[in-house]
C-alpha cells in the first residue's frame, strides 16, 4: 500500500489528481489483504502509466517552482521512477533473504547449466 500510495502522491506534485476517495493519511494502513493490495497496485500502475502517457514534451518541461527553482514535471516522473527502483531493490533483497529465487536468476542458471552440458 505504501508503493501504491506513493504513485498518487508523487504524481500529485505535478498536478495529477488521484481518485477522489484517496486519503494519503490513511491509505497505507487501509488494508493488508493481499488481493486488495494487489488490486491497488494494479490501479495505481494504470494511473501512473496513463498520467505519463498523456504528457507531451511541454508538459515534461513545465516548471514547478514550489519544488525548486529549476524543478519540472519531468523531474517528478524521474522521482517516481527512482522511487520504484528503490522499492524493487528492497523487494529483491527481501525475496532472496527468504529463499525466493527471482525468475531471471532461474533462467540464467538454466542457460549456464545447458552451456556447461554442451561443453562436456
Amino acid at each position: 500500500m505504501h508503493v501504491a500510495g506513493e504513485r498518487y502522491q508523487i504524481l500529485a506534485l505535478m498536478g495529477a489528481a488521484p481518485p477522489s476517495d484517496f486519503d494519503g493519511k490513511t491509505f497505507e494502513k487501509s488494508t493488508a489483504d493481499k488481493e486488495k493490495v494487489i488490486a491497488q497496485l494494479d490501479k495505481t500502475w494504470v494511473f501512473a502509466k496513463q498520467t505519463i502517457a498523456g504528457m507531451n514534451n511541454a508538459d515534461f518541461a513545465k516548471l514547478l517552482p514550489k519544488l525548486g527553482p529549476q524543478a519540472s514535471a519531468g523531474d517528478v516522473v524521474y522521482i517516481l521512477v527512482a522511487d520504484a527502483h528503490e522499492h524493487l531493490g528492497q523487494a529483491i533483497a527481501y525475496a532472496r533473504v527468504n529463499g525466493v529465487v527471482p525468475p531471471w536468476t532461474v533462467e540464467a542458471r538454466k542457460k549456464a547449466a545447458e552451456k556447461k552440458a554442451k561443453q562436456n
